[in-house]
């Protein structure tokens, strides 16, 4: 089960952020005492576990926060996520991703430890859609795209040209008129 590992805020942005046992997510403004918190599409940022730890391999000195993610995760591929996904976070939060990566606009204090840095791969940003109280160890969960798209067949054995009467028209496959039918 994927899961809330840490909760993390900090009142200044730009740098990493302390975790916390809970908070509560506010609709159109983010994580309440956070510095990011407002509105935007950048709300709340999140960070898997598991990306944190392989900087550790590399010899990185971080944990939850350091990466300055408000939350981090366990058991989830991030990765897999697209925009427009949907978050689900404990009983009632929903953040909608807006943005996957980032730019950083000069290396980190990471960067020049280890020669890399996760946050412009790895980062999940998104926006709180739906608020509702957190806490570590709630539940994570991956809601597709709200995003509706939609594809008008083409090359069917018959499509409907038009109505006459009652009658429609038809085409087959190559495009020539049959009968009325």
């Amino acid at each position: 089960m994927a899961y809330i590992q840490s909760i993390n805020i900090s009142t200044a942005k730009g740098g990493p952020k302390s975790p916390v046992p809970r908070a509560m997510l506010v609709a159109d403004r983010g994580i309440e005492g956070d510095a990011h918190s407002g509105p935007g599409k950048k709300q709340v940022s999140v960070l898997a576990w598991e990306r944190t730890l392989a900087m550790r391999d590399k010899g990185a000195a971080v944990g939850c926060g350091s990466f300055g993610e408000n939350i981090t995760t366990v058991g989830i591929d991030l990765r897999s996520l697209r925009v427009g996904d949907r978050l689900t976070l404990g009983e009632y939060g929903v953040v909608e991703v807006t943005e996957l990566g980032k730019k950083c606009p000069a290396p980190c204090a990471i960067f020049r430890q280890v020669g890399s840095c996760i946050m412009p791969e790895e980062g999940v940003f998104g926006r709180v859609t739906k608020g509702g109280a957190i806490r570590v160890g709630d539940p994570v969960g991956i809601k597709g795209s709200s995003l509706r798209i939609t594809i008008n067949r083409v090359g069917a054995s018959r499509n409907t040209i038009g109505a006459r009467r009652g009658r429609r028209r038809v085409r087959d496959q190559g495009g020539h008129r049959g009968g009325e039918r």
